[in-house]
This record gives structure tokens, C-alpha cells and sequence, in this order.
């Protein structure tokens, strides 16, 4: 499970985020979202903010929009309390990463990352997911299956 920060940053700014998001695409580790995700990254994208990079990355908000569910599974968020995080926003990427039975929510979110773990998730940024998928050599590798 990817938070929405990480997406965006990773479709108009690329690095990190980039990186994580072709990582999970090449090692065809499967990426999951709820209508409630979908629609949380639809309106987060259609922020003015944005305007700027999109015409710097010479997309439109539907390109990304369309692309977002094609290389993610849709799954029914959990049921989770509101108070599970500090953040009640927060709240449906946890519903999500429970609901999906994701290894790993990689975010950028103190919030989340406070938790380092819900349930089965691991809670982690984007540079430690990175390091589970490429530790160095004298160090196994983690097999994170569904994000």
C-alpha cells in the first residue's frame, strides 16, 4: 500500500517516490487502494497547487487519474476506530492496508509511521522500503508481497 503523498510526489516530482512506485511495478508487487483512497488521491491531485508541475511534466490530472487504479487492486477497506492514529485522515489507509492484508504502508506521514506497525502492516518510508527490496549484499533480502 502506497500513501497518496507518495504517489504524487512520485508521478510530478519523481526520486524516492519514483522509484518505490517502479520497484513495485517491476518486481510486480501488488499495489492496493478503496474507493475511499481513490477518491482521497483524486481530490488531493486536483489541488491548484499542483498546476505548475503538471504543465512542467506536461500531464494532464486525468493521464494520472486514469493510470492510478490500472496498476493497483481494488480491495474493501477494514473496519478500523477513528482514534487508531493521531490523524483521523489517516484512517483510511489503514482501513485499506488491513483490509488488502498488506505487508507494508509506505508513507511519508509522521502520523503513520509513529505506529511502525498496524495489525500485520509495516508502517515504513520510502527510503526503508527501498532498503527491504535492495539491502546490501552481505544482508538477505525481505520479500514484501502486497503493499
Amino acid at each position: 500500500m502506497v500513501d497518496t503523498n507518495i504517489l504524487i510526489s512520485a508521478f510530478l516530482w519523481g526520486g524516492i517516490p519514483a522509484t518505490v512506485l517502479m520497484q513495485c511495478l517491476t518486481l510486480k508487487i501488488q499495489l492496493l487502494h478503496t474507493d475511499d483512497t481513490l477518491e482521497e488521491f483524486v481530490k488531493t491531485l486536483n489541488k491548484p497547487k499542483f498546476d505548475k508541475q503538471l504543465v512542467a511534466r506536461q500531464l494532464t490530472r486525468d493521464i494520472i487519474i486514469d493510470r492510478y487504479p490500472q496498476f493497483s487492486t481494488l480491495v474493501l477497506p477494514a473496519d478500523v476506530p477513528d482514534d487508531a492514529v493521531s490523524d483521523p485522515k489517516d484512517v483510511i489507509l489503514l482501513a485499506a492496508a488491513v483490509g488488502g492484508n498488506a505487508d507494508a504502508l509506505i508513507t511519508g506521514d509522521d502520523h503513520l509511521l509513529r505506529l511502525k506497525t498496524f495489525g500485520n502492516t509495516r508502517i515504513l518510508t520510502a527510503a526503508e522500503f527501498l532498503a527491504l527490496l535492495n539491502p546490501p549484499a552481505d544482508t538477505p533480502a525481505a520479500e514484501p508481497q502486497k503493499e
